[in-house]
């Protein structure tokens, strides 16, 4: 009976330990995307989609997790790797708002280089025209 009680917490304690470092290599992937987002500035929303898709299975690993019966002290692991979550979400979100301000800014910048070439163009013709 001893045995089984100690081979018990010990079960417990490795899905614990699997449980904890599977969530921090989750979250260590999250927090790379969010970097490589404001380092690389990316420019294609398809980009973006794929970010909000990886986020979603992690949201569903975790959902698989709580799933299985968990003890009151994996629990409480599993309470802090939420709440780490949490707060990775929130930066995640400011970095989106934030990659979503810059991408439009570079729009609007293409747009406004696009009309000045071209105006550029029309008096240059003008000019050329002119001194002809």
């Amino acid at each position: 009976m001893v045995r089984s009680v100690k081979e018990f917490e010990a079960r417990g304690n490795n899905n614990i330990m699997s449980t904890e470092h599977s969530m921090r290599n989750h979250f260590t992937r999250l927090q790379e995307m969010i970097d490589i987002i404001h380092t690389l500035n990316l420019e294609e929303e398809a980009d973006v989609s794929l970010l909000l898709s990886l986020q979603s299975e992690q949201k569903k690993l975790l959902e698989q997790i709580v799933l299985h019966s968990l003890s009151a002290s994996e629990m409480e692991v599993l309470k802090d790797l939420l709440e780490q979550e949490r707060e990775l979400n929130v930066r995640l979100s400011s970095e989106m708002n934030k990659l979503n301000n810059h991408m439009t800014l570079i729009r609007k910048a293409k747009q406004s280089k696009s009309a000045y070439q071209n105006d550029f163009s029309t008096y240059m013709g003008a000019f050329i025209d002119s001194q002809e």
